[in-house]
């Protein structure tokens, strides 16, 4: 069975898939944008030399459902963008480098791991001292020095009086801080 070509795009039914498979989430999304021009401008100063500019995009959206609930936790559009020029005497040659696509499309992967990452595993402050903050995320999981992030603290829970579901919690922020430091079990 084909995912795409079923009927797996909704909640519900990827509620009854992630059980069925026993996973916590599932991820579902659907290519909206995949874009590939090749362009040639002439090279100044020379005489039958073109620029080759390859320019693509990818946009996806998804979705990432809680199976135990089939609450959508995280939607995300991701966009990832690419371009390359190179030198060619051929103004008609549309081929793509071997490599393009594959660029193209882990540039995009990178970028949703995260969100999912973020969405099922939020960054937390594990300790405080001497003036230093500690996250719980390492060095492989997106921060990198000179990141900054905003550090909120949870107050009271939300929750909707008519379907009495929750909508999350009021959030105060307590501080600004930059990652000087990310290492391999915590930043």
């Amino acid at each position: 069975m084909k995912l795409g070509e079923s009927e797996m795009v909704n909640p519900e039914k990827a509620m009854a898939m992630g059980k069925l498979l026993g996973a916590s989430y599932f991820l579902m999304g659907s290519i909206s944008t995949y874009q590939i021009t090749v362009r040639h401008e002439p090279l100044p100063f020379t005489e039958g030399e073109f620029t080759k500019a390859i320019n693509g995009m990818l946009i996806v959206d998804m979705r990432l459902v809680k199976t135990e609930t089939g609450q959508i936790i995280q939607a995300e559009t991701g966009k990832a963008k690419l371009k390359k020029n190179t030198s060619t005497s051929d103004s008609s040659d549309r081929s793509i480098p071997g490599d393009f696509n594959e660029e193209l499309k882990t540039k995009l992967v990178d970028q949703l791991v995260q969100y999912v990452v973020d969405a099922c595993y939020p960054i937390k402050v594990v300790s405080f001292k001497d003036g230093d903050v500690y996250l719980n995320r390492a060095d492989d999981a997106g921060l990198k020095p000179g990141n900054k992030l905003t550090a909120y603290v949870m107050g009271e829970a939300l929750v909707d009086p008519d379907t009495k579901m929750s909508l999350g919690a009021e959030e105060t922020k307590i501080a600004e801080l930059e990652v000087t430091e990310s290492l391999p079990k915590y930043t």
